[in-house]
């Protein structure tokens, strides 16, 4: 099968017959969400449909072809994803500012991943200071996010974050599901929030210097680290509340580098409500606070192999 090479322009609707789309290059209309395809000879496109499926895999290149992650989302908006098509937003190294948070709710976003630097994910990083989420996932399944560095403030200055602004660094609500590879959250409230019948698998994370919880887990939720975790310098490391799990499960060649809940303020892990902790083979370390394990109200932590 030959190689296809996908190229998109975005335009308003009042601008596309200034331009003659290439043969196979995509023109989509940002303000009456129409697409068109070139032939290199029709101005302004031949329109495709209003409501057009991807078909094949298609990758969207931030900065080069979209500015941001929004724009890559708003171009997709207008398509659903069929046929076991993986779309990917593909995010260049660099420091990104956003002032409105990245909000993923494409129905289809089971085929969609988002992703930066997997190997080295500080050297792609997305901040805001502004919105109570950085990146947020509503009702919705998204493929996989990685290979990211998510900060509530600018990450170049001193600026802690307020107490008083409930910002997550990465949210999942409403029944929604989230693959994670590789990511950093620093300086936010919470860390990551899953809550309302929703759920979370990650291979590595690291959770720092948040004010609230480095992990919330809440109403009927679910949250499960595979590989690797560095919890550390939250007010509470984890917090499992309302029906909800937590799994830290690691018992590979060194799994007592594997698991680390360390320095948080209030305590290690806190399971209320008839939450559910499992630890295997972790290391809950020099916690400040006056807890390092504390349940309540039918809470349970089950601890395997694991040091505090």
């Amino acid at each position: 099968m030959a190689l296809v090479k996908y190229q998109n322009r975005n335009l308003l609707e009042n601008e596309r017959l200034s331009v003659t789309p290439d043969v196979a290059e995509l023109l989509f209309t940002t303000d009456d969400k129409k697409l068109y395809v070139g032939d290199g000879t029709t101005l302004g496109g031949i329109l495709i449909s209003d409501n057009a499926f991807i078909t094949e895999d298609m990758t969207l290149n931030v900065p080069a072809d979209y500015a941001d992650i929004n724009e890559a989302l708003d171009f997709l908006s207008a398509f659903r994803i069929k046929d076991n098509a993986t779309v990917t937003i593909q995010v260049a190294d660099g420091t990104y500012e956003y002032s409105t948070e990245i909000f993923i709710d494409h129905p289809d976003a089971k085929s969609l991943q988002i992703i930066g630097n997997p190997v080295y994910h500080n050297q792609c990083i997305i901040w805001n200071s502004t919105s109570d989420f950085v990146f947020r996932v509503n009702r919705g399944q998204l493929g996989l996010i990685s290979g990211f560095f998510i900060s509530g403030v600018n990450p170049q200055s001193s600026d802690n974050p307020s107490p008083t602004v409930y910002r997550r660094g990465l949210g999942v609500h409403s029944g929604s599901v989230v693959k994670a590879g590789n990511i950093e959250i620093s300086k936010c409230y919470c860390g990551v929030e899953v809550a309302y019948n929703s759920e979370f698998v990650v291979d590595n994370l690291g959770i720092k210097d948040c004010v609230g919880s480095g992990i919330l887990v809440n109403i009927n939720s679910m949250f499960y680290i595979s590989q690797s975790c560095n919890i550390a310098s939250n007010a509470d490391g984890v917090y499992i509340g309302a029906n909800s799990s937590f799994f830290a499960d690691e018992s590979g060649p060194t799994p007592q580098n594997a698991m680390l809940i360390q320095y948080n303020r209030i305590s290690g892990l806190t399971c209320i409500n008839n939450g559910f902790a499992s630890l295997n083979y972790a290391n809950l370390l020099y916690n400040q606070g006056p807890y390092t394990l504390y349940t309540a109200n039918d809470g349970f932590i089950q601890a395997n192999g694991t040091t505090y």
